[in-house]
């Protein structure tokens, strides 16, 4: 693909740049390399994949610090693993020092804190994991937002005809089954419902390198059918359950809004990039909306129409609701 060839190409550079960056020059190229991690969707999709499959709380981070210091730190189990607690490792060291005190602070012992000991130690996993990661395969993220940007921008009128010519219990399915032939067409292997957890029965893909089950929630925002914001509560309470059913610490909601309306998400997490995220129980919840609507209709409108989704509204109890 030729978006992860580039982006390939530029974690090389970026790296590159990094290990010939003068004393007084690597604050400024590590801030250019995470930065353009940070900004990358297929990126830091899989930086926070690994981060949710192995989350880090602060205790534990210095926890592992001492241990790396002292030469006793436990091997990881596995890439993801080492992953999280390079990252994690470097937001506490750049937030306690700053990005140019963390050029200069003691860290591991000898060698290990000069320059390239630093990158060796804490940048150079997470770059090598993601190269070796975008050379397999994309993230679970860039194929929703690749889904989203399509459906956008060359589907949106043929998608909603259709949903719009369904029958009654067809209205989800058809969408529903685009996003499965979008993924088949991706690589994912068996996009296909899953068999009935205790929950019930989820919108399940097979992971796209293993045979890993995938939680993938889809609902429908559509004030003609009377689909209000409750749906989208709905769907989230049963990824949640799904999660739990099948040991899975990332789930996703998939929002097919055709409303003429702007669906905005107020959570506790900084909302400044896609997708929407929150978090509960150390799990991580994303939520992607895929816009149908004819907004030119509602073009002359002063003020769009706002359906706002809060962490608070989305944790209301069902029998409560």
């Amino acid at each position: 693909m030729y978006y992860n060839h580039n982006l390939r190409s530029n974690l090389q550079e970026f790296l590159a740049r990094l290990d010939r960056a003068a004393h007084d020059q690597y604050p400024n190229q590590l801030q250019l390399l995470l930065a353009y991690i940070k900004k990358e969707p297929a990126l830091i999709g899989l930086v926070e994949e690994s981060c949710a499959a192995y989350p880090l709380t602060e205790v534990e981070v210095q926890e592992r610090l001492e241990a790396h210091e002292s030469c006793q730190l436990v091997p990881p189990h596995d890439e993801r693993e080492y992953v999280s607690y390079c990252w994690k490792v470097l937001e506490a060291l750049i937030t306690q020092h700053g990005i140019a005190g963390f050029r200069d602070v003691y860290i591991f012992h000898r060698k290990g804190d000069s320059l390239g000991g630093k990158t060796d130690n804490l940048v150079r996993p997470i770059v090598n994991y993601l190269y070796d990661r975008l050379d397999k395969s994309s993230s679970v993220l860039f194929l929703l937002e690749k889904y989203k940007r399509r459906t956008e921008w060359f589907m949106r009128d043929s998608l909603r005809d259709r949903y719009r010519s369904a029958q009654a219990s067809a209205y989800e399915k058809i969408l529903d089954e685009d996003l499965r032939l979008f993924l088949f067409d991706q690589g994912v292997d068996y996009p296909f419902s899953a068999p009935n957890s205790p929950s019930g029965r989820a919108d399940i893909v097979g992971s796209i390198d293993t045979n890993d089950p995938l939680v993938v929630e889809v609902k429908v925002l559509d004030k003609e059918r009377q689909y209000g914001k409750d749906r989208v509560r709905k769907g989230f309470n049963q990824v949640v359950k799904y999660t739990n059913d099948f040991g899975k610490d990332v789930g996703y909601l998939v929002i097919f809004n055709l409303d003429d309306a702007e669906v905005s998400f107020a959570f506790d997490e900084q909302q400044n990039r896609f997708p929407p995220i929150m978090t509960l129980n150390h799990k991580r919840f994303y939520f992607i909306v895929v816009n149908l609507a004819d907004f030119s209709a509602a073009s002359t409108h002063a003020k769009p129409r706002v359906v706002e989704i809060s962490k608070d509204y989305l944790l209301i109890p069902e029998e409560v609701a």
